[in-house]
């Protein structure tokens, strides 16, 4: 048997209760959904243009597979 409620811990450290219902728990699971989504093309390369100077004086450049001139 699902529980009628939850609590919720927010950054101040205070407490909410929240109602378990069967629309919040749909929310829920859709949002867990897309956070594993996003996990899964955690390495995916995201392609970039900048200009060869742009990539010469970005801080980054050792760390990118991308850098140009």
């Amino acid at each position: 048997m699902r529980p009628p409620h939850g609590f919720v811990v927010l950054g101040d450290g205070s407490r909410v209760r929240v109602e378990n219902t069967a629309k919040l728990r749909s929310t829920v699971l859709a949002i867990a959904d897309q956070i594993r989504e996003h996990r899964r093309e955690i390495g995916r390369e995201i392609p970039v243009r900048q200009p060869a100077a742009k990539c010469r004086a970005c801080g980054q450049r050792p760390n990118c597979g991308q850098a140009r001139g």
